[in-house]
């Protein structure tokens, strides 16, 4: 019995699917890179023993920042690297979010509706920040 990974799932389902759903440009890059990740499509290499012999062909990573074949060791070293960013103190982590309704419009206008989003989160934390109730300061 084979382990099913995201290749493999993709591979099986992602163009039914996506014939049934409308997506966004970057969506289906980042699933094709997935799909032919560490394939012969790619490209490889092979490894041969100083007689000669073949010891092995390794196919070429795609690189996504999305792969899990390729990106594991990545991921591991920024968390590493942002935990030791972390404040040593009492701190607050805060998320916005947007309505749900507003999630297909954002889908199609990611870096317009990441600037206002962002924009409204900076005038909210400054508007809260000078209010004495929760600092009373002027948030830089």
């Amino acid at each position: 019995m084979s382990s099913l990974t995201a290749q493999t799932f993709l591979q099986k389902s992602f163009l039914k699917f996506q014939q049934s759903h409308r997506l966004p440009l970057f969506q289906i890059k980042a699933a094709e890179q997935l799909m032919i990740c560490r394939t012969a499509i790619l490209g490889g290499h092979s490894v041969y023993c100083e007689d000669g012999h073949l010891n092995g062909v390794w196919y070429n990573s795609c690189h996504h920042r999305s792969c899990p074949q390729c990106n594991a060791l990545k991921a591991e070293q920024w968390l590493q690297k942002t935990q030791s960013l972390l404040l040593d103190c009492p701190h607050h982590h805060w998320v916005f979010t947007l309505p749900h309704e507003l999630h297909p419009l954002w889908h199609f206008n990611r870096a317009f509706c990441h600037k206002l989003l962002l924009q409204s989160v900076r005038k909210t934390l400054q508007e809260l920040c000078v209010d004495p109730k929760y600092l009373g300061a002027q948030a830089a």
